[in-house]
């Protein structure tokens, strides 16, 4: 099944969802007038991401990244080793190769398969893959909200990921920006359409550790709204634990110990941090809190698995 995930249409809602393109449609590589437009975009800027008007419709078109294989070896070499020394048991010996830059169409294609909500592929080049355009992004959808409306929507969108989880799936670049929340149904909750799965990791490293690889990128995007959300920090923790209650096993629960144990340099860094540190090291020492209270929670309840 192909993936609808909102309104092309240049004068729709930012916020909605609206059925763009009929069920398993594309345009073909034939079609002249829509890759005309995409050839313009792609003329008009040397930006990895430039968007394509055609027929009153906006679509997304990201050029393909050819990944260096030279480059790409040394750098997996080094994430291997330290992934293997700080989880062991969750790295596959020798797997970690240099990607093309396909991977992502290729996962694009398998989660719209799976009834996933994601950009459907309009069309495919050799060097760009256009999208339907879905709409304004997480983190610029947030900023328009205040107080409990903001809190809502992110508890929402937390529950939502630990759904997907649940499914078998992980994103990889599960930050605000990545993810489109979509007009909500009869229950008044809305479904997100996620993008950017360039992360090729799925072959190297197990499940649960790529999902807490996604809990931790969502989790400090909330951290970074420090000042907007009164105890940021302890509310984070409690959007976990709505995390925890859909989705949770013995392998994350490890993996959560370690990382509490891997974040131990930081805490003891963390007066030198918040007076000398900037803003981003800061969120930093706070993502080390969060995770060191979460792990003596689990030690605490023993089991580490949800009901």
């Amino acid at each position: 099944m192909q993936g609808i995930c909102g309104d092309t249409r240049l004068d729709a809602p930012a916020w909605g969802i609206g059925l763009s393109l009929a069920e398993g449609q594309t345009a073909t590589t034939g079609d002249g007038g829509l890759e005309a437009a995409v050839a313009r975009a792609l003329a008009s800027s040397p930006r990895r991401v430039v968007f394509a008007e055609w027929q009153g419709k906006k679509y997304v078109v990201k050029r393909i990244a050819r990944k260096s294989k030279r480059k790409g070896r040394f750098k997996l070499g080094l994430i291997e080793v330290f992934s293997r020394w700080a989880f062991p048991g969750h790295v596959v010996k020798g797997s970690l190769k240099a990607g093309d830059g396909l991977w992502e169409l290729a996962r694009n294609k398998a989660l719209a398969e799976a009834g996933e909500r994601v950009p459907q592929v309009v069309l495919s080049l050799p060097d760009a893959v256009v999208y339907e355009y879905c709409g304004t992004v997480l983190s610029l959808h947030l900023a328009r909200l205040t107080g409990t409306e903001k809190q809502t929507l992110i508890r929402q969108a937390m529950v939502d990921l630990a759904r997907f989880h649940h499914a078998g799936h992980w994103h990889g670049a599960a930050q605000f920006r990545n993810m489109v929340a979509l007009a909500s149904d009869a229950s008044g909750v809305p479904e997100f359409c996620r993008f950017d799965f360039e992360e090729d990791l799925a072959e190297q490293f197990s499940l649960p550790l790529l999902q807490m690889y996604d809990l931790g990128l969502f989790l400090a995007d909330v951290l970074y709204l420090e000042g907007e959300i009164p105890n940021v920090t302890a509310w984070a923790g409690a959007l976990l634990r709505d995390y925890q209650a859909v989705h949770w096993s013995k392998d994350h629960a490890d993996l959560l110990g370690r990382l509490a144990r891997m974040a131990r340099p930081i805490l003891w860094a963390g007066p030198l941090i918040r007076r000398f540190g900037n803003w981003e090291s800061r969120r930093t020492l706070d993502l080390a809190k969060l995770l060191t209270l979460a792990a003596r929670d689990e030690k605490a309840r023993g089991s580490g698995v949800a009901p």
